[in-house]
């Protein structure tokens, strides 16, 4: 009788130990290898909140590293899903601190979703809204990934003289800096169906003629753009998709 070849056996005896030990190191970088990596920045918000939920039921995405200024009840629920890992940064885009966490893990897409309130103060607003930004930016060119998204505000304008459109609009204009293989700049206009709803976009949410769009449907665009141009490996550049045109992307597969 014909002897049978001993290396599928081989084989198997080195992989179904990783597969089923979770301590084992390689495990990560084996299982994380058949979908996409990404960091999001601001899953505390609005939209961080409801992309880090589709995402969760997106089997084209393997590991979600979520870098927080510190745990919360959310976060702490996520954690106990494996394809997340919670990343603690009390300065918010700690490069170090993040790249120790990801542990040379390959990072496909960062998504940065940070933002404050003007109510806050410029010094605040300006840290968050624009230098935090550009730094996630940065760090998503260092780590190598290939698509960075943010989410800027309809009429942004770096020469406004209005704090929000202003800082909004200079943090909008210097990610061209940014060589990036695809930065995605989403300009959505009213978000609605959100919890945090302030009192103001209630009241505009009432309004027929102002543009507006629901927090879901404004997450899952920004997944599918990412997943479009990883799947076809596009290398886009700086690219600005204004409210219409994000009603008109096609949904995520």
């Amino acid at each position: 009788p014909q002897t049978p070849n001993p290396k599928p056996l081989i084989l198997l005896s080195f992989i179904v130990p990783i597969l089923e030990n979770p301590s084992v190191g390689c495990t990560k970088s084996i299982m994380s290898s058949f979908g996409y990596n990404c960091i999001i920045f601001g899953s505390s918000g609005a939209v961080g909140t409801e992309v880090a939920k589709q995402l969760s039921q997106n089997p084209k995405w393997s590991r979600v590293f979520l870098c927080v200024r510190k745990a919360t009840a959310e976060t702490e629920a996520l954690r106990q899903n494996p394809k997340f890992r919670i990343v603690e940064c009390p300065n918010t885009v700690d490069e170090a601190l993040i790249e120790g966490q990801v542990g040379g893990e390959r990072i496909d897409a960062v998504f940065n979703f940070l933002g404050s309130r003007v109510k806050f103060g410029e010094a605040t607003f300006t840290l968050v809204d624009k230098t935090l930004v550009l730094n996630s930016a940065g760090l998503a060119q260092k780590l190598g990934a290939r698509v960075f998204a943010h989410v800027s505000s309809k009429g942004v304008d770096a020469t406004s003289k209005f704090l929000y459109l202003r800082v909004k609009g200079e943090a909008a204009q210097e990610l061209k800096n940014y060589p990036l293989p695809n930065l995605h700049l989403f300009k959505p206009g009213l978000l609605t169906h959100r919890k945090d709803a302030r009192f103001m976009e209630k009241v505009f949410g009432f309004i027929p003629f102002v543009p507006k769009i629901q927090v879901p449907l404004l997450a899952d665009r920004i997944i599918a753009a990412a997943q479009n141009a990883l799947d076809r490996n596009e290398r886009t550049g700086y690219t600005v998709f204004e409210h219409n045109q994000i009603l008109n992307l096609p949904p995520t597969a």
